[in-house]
């Protein structure tokens, strides 16, 4: 049996988009993992996102946040920023990833950061000019940034939010779903069959 930090179920892998920049959504799922089996790195050896073998792994911040923001904030230091303003505290795990996911989840990322604050930059500069044109396209560049973001992101990427002791992640391949099963179902001990008990032969 493998060892549990690369558990690879023997299931067929996932399918990648054909464009390579996203994963159909009828090909995505949603499971929860406990932090100890993620701590241990006891899941599958799979891209949490595309269903390929793994190259290596990210590590994310996940945060009890309320079902709304589950559903439009992505994992990731965009989110995490968000929510610290706030004081939220959040776990630090790992995930498994491909060379490929990181680039198209970072490229991304930095795209939504560069819109966002470049957008703020001209709002800030409206503002001091008195300039209610200039204002407009700083909010337009601002939604635009936000928009990529979340919308954006959530094609490319997994969300996720602490339930319990356990992560629940959305968007994830179906794949690495069907493993996660697979997995647990390795790991579940097998019932034991209680032996009858011996009854003495009746007096002659």
């Amino acid at each position: 049996m493998a060892a549990p930090g690369s558990l690879q179920p023997r299931l067929k892998r996932g399918v990648p988009a054909a464009d390579g920049d996203r994963v159909a959504a009828s090909s995505t799922k949603e499971v929860v993992l406990t932090i100890p089996d993620m701590v241990a790195r006891r899941v599958p050896d799979l891209d949490v996102r595309s269903g390929e073998r793994r190259t290596g792994w990210t590590v994310v911040e996940v945060f009890d946040i309320p079902f709304w923001a589950f559903l439009v904030l992505p994992l990731g230091p965009l989110a995490s920023g968000l929510l610290r303003l706030n004081r939220h505290r959040g776990v630090l795990v790992e995930l498994p990833v491909t060379r490929a996911t990181t680039i198209r989840r970072r490229t991304g990322e930095a795209i939504a950061a560069a819109w966002l604050a470049g957008g703020a930059l001209v709002v800030i500069e409206a503002l001091v000019r008195g300039r209610s044109g200039l204002l407009t396209v700083g909010v337009a560049v601002m939604v635009a940034g936000a928009l990529v973001a979340t919308v954006g992101l959530s094609r490319i990427w997994v969300r996720g939010r602490m339930e319990g002791d356990g992560v629940h992640l959305k968007g994830v391949h179906r794949a690495f779903a069907d493993g996660v099963a697979f997995v647990r179902e390795v790991r579940r001990p097998e019932p034991r069959v209680r032996e009858p008990l011996a009854t003495s032969a009746p007096p002659s």
